[in-house]
């Protein structure tokens, strides 16, 4: 499916990922460095992202779902927005700015 290679594509990249804590501070979740360990699988991280971009469910749903903190999913799905955002782009095609404009006085 395309879902999975979608995640086999991110999967090396996400899982040496900084996770998002706000503007100032970062965290490596890496346990050979003694770092703090994942909350979730790789696959769970994916799979609430996906649930929050396709269904927008809140952000407390999907903590009780996962059995997480709000903060945690907030996380979460900021760092693997960013990461599909960055690693993603080229599947995102944009028309051209004058198709969008004519298309916007229709």
């Amino acid at each position: 499916a395309a879902v999975e290679i979608i995640f086999e594509h991110l999967q090396q990249k996400a899982s040496s990922v900084h996770y998002w804590k706000g503007s100032k501070l970062k965290i490596v979740l890496d346990k050979s460095e003694g770092k703090a360990s994942r909350t979730l699988s790789l696959e769970q991280e994916f799979l609430l992202s996906l649930m929050k971009l396709r269904k927008d469910f809140h952000t407390e749903d999907l903590a009780f779902r996962f059995e997480v903190s709000d903060a945690t999913v907030s996380s979460t799905f900021t760092t693997w927005l960013r990461l599909m955002s960055k690693e993603l782009s080229w599947l995102i095609l944009w028309p051209d700015r004058k198709i969008v404009h004519r298309n916007l006085q229709a």
